[in-house]
């Protein structure tokens, strides 16, 4: 049994290596939104943050108000796991 199952994984497996490569974006694309690209001033604003609250960490280590905002303001840098 375990050699079926051996022979079926490796015969899925082996031609699934060696698709061709295409690109999946046009070029022109890319280098369009490379150029165009800003980020987002709630994000500017979140590294400003970090910062700031990075800064007063190292200042005032023992502060029971800076732990909890620095790492407010580093769990901002992940919008979609909320």
């Amino acid at each position: 049994m375990i050699k079926i199952v051996a022979t079926v994984f490796l015969l899925i497996t082996f031609p699934a290596c060696k698709q061709p490569e295409i690109a999946i974006v046009n070029p022109v694309y890319v280098d369009s939104l490379i150029q165009n690209y800003t980020t987002s001033e709630a994000a500017r604003t979140n590294e400003g943050d970090i910062l700031f609250w990075k800064k007063r960490m190292d200042t005032l280590p023992e502060n029971y108000v800076n732990g909890p905002k620095y790492a407010a303001a580093l769990a901002l840098r992940f919008p979609h796991i909320r």
